[in-house]
């Protein structure tokens, strides 16, 4: 029994790092800013913290919930639950949910929203329940807000543009 358990600790390790480095992977020929920051650094560490860790691995999903905190690099993301789905034989990451007060921060590069939803095969962020993209001195709003990673795009519906000339909001800083 221990072994089953430590079997399946491990695979939520190696999950945990598929999450957060193959998932949010992006093209390397691209510039080096990025309007959402830049996930797939290589050589920088990630790190998940959060109260607690669920593995359900009937359903191929690993739950993170409470105080979530995803840090790589200079790209921070604060969310209430982290829910990840996977391919069974790979571990690799479909998809990965950010539910509950998401946040995203990245250099000059601020995003709120109610759900984050990243598609690992199309490489999309999808941004709903009040999304908000401050990037500089520019202001995303709309009903639906969605980054396409590959070509650094924004869509959306009822889309909203505001150039302000103060700063954005900030995220709360994650403890070293």
């Amino acid at each position: 029994m221990k072994g089953l358990i430590r079997n399946r600790l491990f695979y939520a390790a190696v999950l945990v790092v598929t999450v957060c480095g193959l998932a949010f992977a992006q093209d390397d020929s691209a510039p080096e800013k990025k309007p959402l920051g830049n996930l797939a650094e290589d050589n920088q560490p990630v790190q998940i913290e959060a109260k607690t860790l669920t593995v359900l691995q009937q359903e191929h999903k690993i739950i993170f919930e409470t105080n979530v905190v995803l840090k790589r690099g200079p790209t921070v993301i604060h969310c209430n639950k982290l829910t990840a789905y996977y391919q069974s034989k790979t571990w690799e990451v479909r998809k990965a949910i950010c539910r509950g007060s998401v946040k995203i921060t990245n250099k000059d590069t601020y995003a709120r929203c109610g759900k984050a939803t990243f598609d690992n095969v199309k490489q999309i962020i999808t941004m709903e329940s009040n999304p908000v993209i401050y990037q500089g001195e520019q202001i995303f709003r709309g009903d639906v807000l969605k980054y396409y990673l590959r070509s650094e795009k924004i869509t959306g519906t009822n889309i909203r543009f505001q150039r302000n000339p103060k700063p954005p909001p900030r995220a709360p800083k994650a403890n070293p």
